[in-house]
């Protein structure tokens, strides 16, 4: 699942993990920043594997299910995940001069 959050989101950074805030809730998670990347100047796309298991920033713990619905707006405008796999490349047939061979 991907979530796409501002940097107004981001609560707290220490150079490996982000703090971010979900929308209109006081609830905060830890997301390491090897799963963030930057979408535009001010906006952010965070990846949330399957079996993430959010740490909450503060006392009140925070569901996968609970990040999914806050950022479930945002995160429409993302485009999906697609992969492009090419048509296979078929060797040419080639000849080589019988005084070229070793």
């Amino acid at each position: 699942m991907r979530i796409l959050f501002n940097d107004s989101q981001i609560r707290y950074d220490t150079g490996k993990a982000s703090l971010i805030k979900l929308p209109h809730s006081m609830k905060t998670f830890w997301l390491p920043n090897a799963l963030i990347s930057v979408h535009t100047e001010h906006t952010y796309v965070g990846y949330l594997p399957r079996l993430f298991t959010p740490h909450s920033g503060t006392s009140r713990p925070v569901t996968l299910d609970e990040i999914e619905t806050a950022f479930e707006k945002e995160s429409a405008v993302l485009p999906e995940i697609s992969t492009h796999k090419p048509d296979p490349i078929k060797p040419i047939d080639t000849q080589a001069d019988d005084d070229l061979k070793r």
